[in-house]
């Protein structure tokens, strides 16, 4: 099941879009944007996006592709603003992080829909609150509840199936918080009667487990730009 996952399908098409993030801005914004990306082992929120997409009859929905790869540009964001081992993140990752949200924002927008634009834009309100209080904690308990009211409004969902599915993701940023795997799967099971069906159920289970066990929303070790990249700088 947990295999299932990573076959996601649209998982492929938003790594293209990730890739192809600062192409057409400068080379070097491109190689360190890309060394981001290259690194992401695992991307939970978009296959969560994807995931839900698919189970609710929509597999690879264009706009939900959109939106995973815009909810990605937000971890890796935040990522580069939090402190880590070395202190405060230097200049070149802060305006590499204020450049990904910027990108997240432009991919929202070609979604046409407000209400998903402004749970974007309060969510990344939320989570520079937090990296300016908390510098050295992930913070980053509302994507998984802002990816699911996406999915129940571009789905058009009727209200009972969409109150699940954003209760389901406000589960899954509990669990990514408390990695508390003891209850995962029967909570999973509670909200997914009420929206999936069959075998569409175990893998809303199984992803529940997946995020509970998860350490962190992988982006890979995030590497000073400055160090990775900075030497290439002054060519473009």
């Amino acid at each position: 099941m947990l295999e299932d996952l990573d076959a996601t399908e649209g998982l492929a098409a938003v790594r293209a879009i990730l890739l192809d993030l600062g192409k057409n801005d400068s080379a070097f914004l491109h190689r360190a944007v890309n060394s981001l990306f290259e690194s992401a082992p695992d991307l939970l929120l978009p296959i969560a996006v994807l995931t839900l997409t698919d189970v609710l009859g929509s597999p690879a929905d264009d706009r939900a592709v959109r939106f995973a790869a815009a909810l990605q540009c937000v971890v890796a964001a935040t990522a580069l603003h939090r402190a880590g081992p070395r202190g405060a993140p230097d200049h070149l990752e802060v305006l590499a992080g204020d450049y990904l949200y910027a990108q997240a924002a432009v991919l929202t927008s070609r979604l046409n829909q407000l209400s998903i634009m402004r749970g974007l834009s309060r969510a990344i309100k939320l989570l520079c609150r937090n990296s300016l209080e908390h510098p050295t904690e992930p913070g980053l308990r509302p994507l998984f509840e802002l990816g699911a009211e996406a999915v129940a409004c571009l789905l058009t969902l009727d209200p009972e199936r969409a109150q699940a599915v954003v209760g389901y993701g406000r589960l899954l940023d509990r669990l990514r918080a408390s990695h508390d795997l003891s209850g995962a799967h029967h909570e999973a099971r509670c909200f997914a009667e009420h929206f999936a069906s069959g075998r569409a159920i175990g893998r809303i289970c199984a992803l529940a487990e997946r995020v509970a066990s998860s350490a962190a929303l992988a982006l890979g070790t995030v590497h000073p730009l400055s160090a990775s990249n900075g030497a290439a700088a002054g060519k473009d």
